[in-house]
């Protein structure tokens, strides 16, 4: 699996969903944030410890998945998702 994100993602600036799932990340780069028209994050099934506080710039997210991984509490950003409909996180 993954376990580092390659750089070029990040510039796919139009990029509506992404399946991250399965893989054995230890962090989400900041750079996520630049991804703003992102409707979907999965993130499940990783090894995360945390989340950026700057997840909170992804305002348009409708769905965020991070179960399964090693997370123990959330930034309070998460609260500007006011598009959020579907989050997990155990």
């Amino acid at each position: 699996g993954i376990d580092v994100l390659p750089s070029q993602l990040f510039s796919v600036i139009s990029l509506q969903a992404l399946n991250l799932s399965s893989n054995v990340l230890r962090t989400v780069p900041d750079n996520i944030s630049l991804l703003v028209n992102l409707q979907l994050l999965d993130l499940s099934h990783n090894n995360l410890t945390q989340i950026s506080p700057l997840i909170g710039i992804l305002v348009n997210l409708k769905s965020l998945f991070l179960y399964d991984n090693r997370i123990q509490s959330v930034p309070n950003t998460i609260g500007n998702l006011v598009k959020l409909e579907s989050f997990s996180i155990r």
